[in-house]
Order: C-alpha cells, then sequence, then structure tokens
C-alpha cells in the first residue's frame, strides 16, 4: 500500500472543478487543453491562482468562448514565464513533465539530495514531475518490490545488503544506477567493557553477543571486517533484530554485548549511557550503502528520465556541498520528524556518512565480495556485474557539465566518477 503526499489538488484548493461538473467538457474546453496541455492539466492547476478570471470560472456557468480564449491563453503566457520550467532546461520549445513517483521519508535524513532537487527546482528542469509516496511496510524489499513492480519509480533506501542478496535468491531484473548514501554504521558497547573488545581478536569476539538489524549494511559491513581478521563468525553470536532501538535495549539490559546501528542511533545510543566503540567504516573502509536501484525493463524503455533524476541530484549534491545552511532550511521544511540540530549533526558533523549520488560501482562489487565472505550470497564476484550501471549515472555527468562548462565543482564529481567506476561499462542499455 502507498500514501501519497502529492501536493493538495486543485479542486481541493479552488473547487473548480468541483463546482463544474461537466463544465469543461461541455464548453469545450477539456478538448483544447487535452491537446496542449499536460494530464489533469498541470500548469493550469499551478498557475490558476495568479489568473484574473478565476474567480469569473468559480462562479460562471456559461462562459463565452472569448474568455475560454483568454484564460487559455494566460495560461499558456504564465506558464512561459516560470521561474525555469522543464522546456526551457531542455531548450525544446514546451514539454510536458513526466510523472515520476519516488520513496520518500519525512526521517530519511539519508536521502536528502531528494528534497533539495524538489525545493531547489532541479527535478522540473530535467523535465520531471518528481511525487513523493510513502512506502508502507517498512523493509528494504519492500521497497525494492514497489520499484520492481512500478509503484514507484525506483528505489533508494534499500541499502546494499538487501538488493544484492534478493538478486540471488529472487533472480531479479534490475539494475543499481546511481548512489545516495554510504557508511553510517557504529558499534556500541557498555561503558567499562572497552578492554574486552580490543583489536577485535578471535579469542576476545568468540561468544560475543551483537545485536544488528538483519540485511543492514552496516551489519555486513562489520561481519566482513571480523572475517578478514580471521574470527570465526560462527562463534560469534549474531542476534538479528527488527530494529535499532531493540538492540541498544539489549545492550542496556545486559542481554547483548554490543550492537551495531545505523547512524543516527549512535547518538541516542549515546544518551543512554553506552559507549561508541568505533565507526564501522573506520573498520571496514568506507562501504556502499543505499543505492538507486530500478527496473532494468523500464529503465530501457525510458532512459531518459533516468538521467534526468540522477541530473538533478548532481546538482542537489553541489548545494549539499556548499551551502549547508540552506540544505539545513530545506530539511526542516521536508524532513519534519527530525529536529534541526539532530539533522545538523547527522550531515555535517559527525563526520560518518556519506552523501553522494555517484553509483561507485567498484564500491558495490567490493561489497557483494564481502557479502561472499560472510555466506550471504553465493556469488561468484562476476555474478554481479551485469548488474551495475554507471553509464546513466555518467549521461547526467555530461548533461550537468555541459550546461555549466565553467564550474569545477562537476569536474570534481567527474574525476571522482572516474575513480569509482573503473571499467564498468554495461551494454544493456548504453
Amino acid at each position: 500500500m502507498i500514501i501519497s503526499h502529492k501536493n493538495v489538488p486543485f479542486s481541493k484548493k479552488f473547487g473548480f472543478w468541483k463546482s463544474f461538473p461537466g463544465f469543461m467538457e461541455k464548453s469545450g474546453l477539456q478538448t483544447v487543453f487535452s491537446k496542449v496541455l499536460p494530464t489533469e492539466p498541470e500548469i493550469l492547476r499551478d498557475m490558476a491562482p495568479h489568473l484574473p478570471m478565476n474567480q469569473v470560472l468559480r462562479k460562471a456557468h456559461i462562459v463565452p468562448l472569448l474568455l475560454i480564449s483568454a484564460v487559455l491563453a494566460g495560461v499558456l503566457l504564465l506558464g512561459s514565464c516560470e521561474k525555469k520550467d522543464a522546456a526551457s532546461a531542455t531548450g525544446e520549445g514546451s514539454k510536458k513533465l513526466v510523472r515520476f513517483p519516488v520513496p520518500f521519508s519525512p526521517t530519511g535524513y539519508n536521502q536528502i539530495l531528494t528534497p533539495i532537487s524538489q525545493e531547489e527546482g532541479f527535478y522540473r528542469e530535467e523535465g520531471l514531475d518528481v511525487i513523493f509516496e510513502t512506502l508502507t511496510g517498512g523493509s528494504n524489499v519492500d521497497s525494492i518490490t514497489a520499484a520492481l513492480t512500478g509503484k514507484v519509480r525506483l528505489s533508494n533506501t534499500a541499502g546494499s545488503t538487501a538488493p544484492l542478496v534478493y538478486l540471488e535468491e529472487e533472480g531479479a531484473k534490475f539494475l543499481i544506477i546511481g548512489g545516495a548514501m554510504s557508511d553510517n554504521g557504529a558499534l556500541l558497547i557498555p561503558r567499562g567493557k572497552e578492554s574486552e573488545w580490543e583489536g577485535f581478536t578471535p579469542e576476545k569476539m568468540a561468544g560475543k553477543r551483537i545485536g544488528v538489524r538483519r540485511a543492514n549494511s552496516q551489519d555486513t559491513a562489520f561481519r566482513a571486517f571480523l572475517a578478514r581478521r580471521g574470527v570465526d563468525l560462527s562463534q560469534v553470536n549474531v542476534v538479528e533484530l527488527d530494529n535499532h532501538p531493540t538492540s541498544i535495549e539489549g545492550v542496556m539490559k545486559g542481554e547483548l554485548d554490543g550492537a551495531v546501528v545505523v547512524g543516527i542511533y549512535r547518538t541516542a545510543g549515546q544518551d543512554r549511557g553506552l559507549t561508541l566503540y568505533q565507526n564501522i567504516d573506520d573498520l571496514f573502509g568506507h562501504f556502499v550503502c543505499c543505492r538507486v536501484i530500478v527496473s532494468a525493463d523500464h529503465v530501457r524503455a525510458n532512459r531518459d528520465q533516468y538521467v534526468s533524476y540522477l541530473a538533478a541530484h548532481i546538482k542537489a549534491y553541489r548545494v549539499f556541498i556548499t551551502d549547508p545552511e540552506r540544505t539545513i532550511a530545506i530539511g526542516r521544511k521536508y524532513l519534519s520528524d527530525i529536529d534541526e540540530a539532530v539533522l545538523r549533526r547527522e550531515l555535517y558533523e559527525v563526520g560518518h556518512l556519506d552523501i553522494h549520488p555517484d553509483p561507485e560501482g567498484d564500491r558495490i562489487r567490493d561489497f557483494y565480495q564481502a557479502l561472499i565472505d560472510i555466506g550471504y550470497c553465493k556469488g561468484p564476484l562476476e555474478r554481479i556485474e551485469p548488474y551495475i550501471d554507471p553509464s546513466i549515472y555518467k549521461d547526467a555527468l555530461d548533461r550537468v557539465i555541459s550546461q555549466y562548462p565553467d564550474e569545477p565543482f562537476y569536474q570534481e564529481m567527474y574525476k571522482h566518477f572516474q575513480e569509482l567506476n573503473t571499467g564498468y561499462i554495461h551494454n544493456g542499455t548504453s
């Protein structure tokens, strides 16, 4: 089930269509609109508050053809004077925005590029009418399924463990085309127990009870770190729980020796008296988490939509890096369930959350190897390669660089792309 977070419909704002059922059809204006305007006349819906004839149209039952023509002309004129619409961004005369539903949560601070893209108008510049959808169910697999079945156009909240395991178990037809966040994990332990973890030796890890959330990227990275240090994972009691607060509670009660949690809970655990013993990226190194996952069939038929989506996020990334105060202001508007101090801390102060739209194909490959190392996936390593397609992101980068050829920021992003996507040229969509 999906709960929509669309803007309030025009009919609820102004009562136009409710007041005049059949008016559009009888007047012939509906036919005209259907030929020149987007579905559910979106331009009229956006522009109606500014039209001088708006009040007239509410009350009149019969409008002379002359007035209808005036309304239509006003709509088109005002639409052409928008700050920057999809047509002006692409250099085309007039272009209908493409409806593009994406998952979004008011707690999703790690998806900050999404509200930035919406608020700054980057989606519209790229020809997309992005609709925020809240997915019920909550699991990573629910997010993947929603993308593969067309409820949303992509998944950007499922981490990396879930989709890669899902690939092996279900043989899913998806592609990984972009990134959202990496790292963002921590190991919490009781105060005064630091010496019992020192060195993470096989002897000290034997019998440890560690709470994790299953199919969580931070858990995968931690287990892989232990395996690479020679720890026999069968001797470690990893307790898979439904959520991070339950893990924290288990450590507080002495039922667990430690808990691997995602970023925002590191401070929550410390506030409860636990010790942040290590950040997971300090142990494993940088590791991918949320990637942009799409239906392979849909992206092959609608490639340019996904290029546009990633181009918007590339522009949003520049805002995120260069203008923290603007980012926080946007975050406060869209991430209503997160306190401003928490938002600022997680995005800019902790230093163990990496936001970036690049797919970072090489790191996805490394992460898949980690899944093989801990027995989550069978491999071989080469199996994942056809499902990684950085070429769409490269097209988006090329587009943005062509729009801003003198902007060094985007040139640096291109260097980042070259360094972390070596050898990936996917021929399924290019």
